[in-house]
């Protein structure tokens, strides 16, 4: 079934949806920010360096800088819902305090919200409210703008209070996998060989592939492009250079960074550099 939306505006958008695994092929990021809710288990999150495994009532809170994609294995009911919306319509409305639990994931910390029975049924009425005010034949927007500030203020509230999860989120992961995963976050800038891999945990590298690939539903070659990717987004809006981004992230060559930043995300690294410039100006 195809993600239908309850209803989209455009400014923000609001669908719930349940489908057969997921039909996402690649990392992605976007320049709004979004609200996901996880209402099935065995989903896999990569955001940036890490992977969460979702239970049913996990949210994740992604900025305009979070490249993230949805592991979700064939068969699996993979029931959602999603909350998108520009941050500039909070900040001109004087509301950018609303945004505050984004801050976490932001500055290095978690984008996972843990809700409790309660809390869920609590989020699911405000997005409910939120996707009513669609209908209402007086302000539809304006309505809908308050609507999203209640499930801010609701989301912010939770994160005030939230624990810090440990960075790598990896705690239940099989040890050998964990090894490899910290490897290649201490040595993305490098060229990191299969063989190597292999080595280090001492296992046959057909068999370390499928065991990657089952405990974080991502190949190991992808998990080390996507690792680059985030590095060499963030250094881009930092101001550095293309060329500085690709030797710093580990790309072996100009070209092969861009033709592989245009092919995940859609855009070259030059003209995602100057969206960021652009969007920093008064």
């Amino acid at each position: 079934m195809k993600m239908q939306p309850v209803w989209e505006t455009e400014e923000i958008y609001c669908a719930h949806a349940v489908t057969d695994g997921s039909t996402m092929a690649a990392m992605h990021i976007h320049e709004v920010y979004e609200i996901f809710m996880a209402c099935s288990g065995g989903i896999r999150y990569l955001v940036n360096d890490r992977i969460y495994t979702l239970a049913p009532g996990d949210v994740l809170l992604f900025t305009d800088t979070d490249l993230h994609k949805p592991s979700v294995p064939a068969g699996t009911v993979y029931d959602r819902y999603v909350i998108t919306f520009p941050p500039q319509l909070l900040r001109r409305c004087g509301g950018e305090e609303l945004l505050c639990c984004f801050e976490a994931g932001r500055n290095g910390g978690s984008h996972r919200l843990s809700l409790s029975t309660e809390e869920q049924a609590e989020f699911l009425a405000l997005v409910q409210a939120l996707e009513a005010q669609a209908q209402q034949p007086v302000c539809p927007q304006l309505g809908q703008w308050v609507e999203l500030c209640r499930l801010l203020l609701f989301l912010g509230r939770i994160a005030s209070r939230a624990p810090r999860e440990l960075p790598a989120l990896r705690q239940s992961l099989h040890p050998q996998i964990r090894t490899v995963l910290e490897y290649i976050d201490e040595n993305f800038r490098q060229n990191i060989p299969l063989d190597t891999l292999s080595a280090l945990c001492f296992l046959n590298k057909h068999y370390l592939c499928r065991l990657f690939r089952r405990e974080t539903g991502f190949c190991i070659h992808d998990y080390i492009t996507y690792r680059r990717l985030a590095h060499a987004i963030r250094l881009l809006r930092t101001g550095e250079s293309v060329a500085g981004a690709a030797r710093l992230s580990g790309f072996g060559s100009d070209t092969f960074f861009i033709t592989t930043f245009k092919k995940i995300l859609g855009t070259t690294p030059s003209r995602y550099a100057r969206q960021q410039r652009e969007q920093r100006l008064p």
